[in-house]
């Protein structure tokens, strides 16, 4: 006797196929409602940057939260205030010449050191700066500059030298423990010893 609790439910292919059909077209607007999110976001964006129809004031309607802060900008003046300028004259010993360029301050730690700056300008710009040479001191420690584009001094002649000055005033530390700050103005000439000029 079969049991009338027990009953099995058979689906046709006709209904299996208005399920899969149902199944399909609610994926398709899923989809679209997606898409259509997505587009809506974009045109909210584009409005909220150019501050409506105005388009006057960039980034008008944005959070406070989502302005970068005025600190992590880097504008050209803020850029050429982490330079330096580094000169060399020679106007008494052929052959003569006038040189400069605009170094920029490497933030490093050991600090970088004027002899450093003189390494990096001749290797940025080997036409203009073809070399230097310096001599070791133990008494001081440190090195002096004793050539600079193949132009000697000679102290022992002519009690010539290669004095570095900043702004004018006569440094009191060689190049290889002077540290270049922001906007330094570091001028090498050659000139000749007298008792009114200071020998570096």
């Amino acid at each position: 006797m079969e049991n009338d609790s027990a009953y099995k439910v058979s689906a046709s292919s006709d209904d299996k196929m208005f399920t899969k059909r149902d199944y399909f077209c609610a994926q398709l607007i899923g989809v679209f409602w997606l898409l259509l999110g997505l587009v809506g976001g974009i045109l909210i964006g584009i409005y909220a940057y150019h501050g409506g129809p105005d388009g006057e004031v960039i980034c008008k309607n944005l959070p406070d939260s989502w302005i970068q802060d005025d600190k992590d900008v880097t504008t050209t003046t803020e850029a050429a205030s982490y330079q330096f300028s580094l000169s060399v004259v020679n106007t008494i010993q052929p052959p003569t010449f006038e040189i400069s360029t605009q170094l920029t301050i490497m933030p490093e730690t050991p600090p970088t050191f004027l002899i450093d700056y003189m390494q990096q300008a001749c290797r940025d710009e080997p036409t203009k700066f073809t070399g230097f040479t310096v001599e070791y001191y133990p008494s001081v420690p440190g090195f002096s500059v004793s050539a600079i584009n193949g132009v000697a001094s000679n102290w022992d002649l002519n009690q010539t030298y290669w004095s570095i000055a900043n702004h004018g005033t006569p440094l009191n530390l060689g190049v290889s423990a002077y540290v270049p700050s922001p906007n330094d103005d570091i001028l090498f000439s050659l000139v000749v010893y007298s008792n009114d000029t200071q020998h570096d």
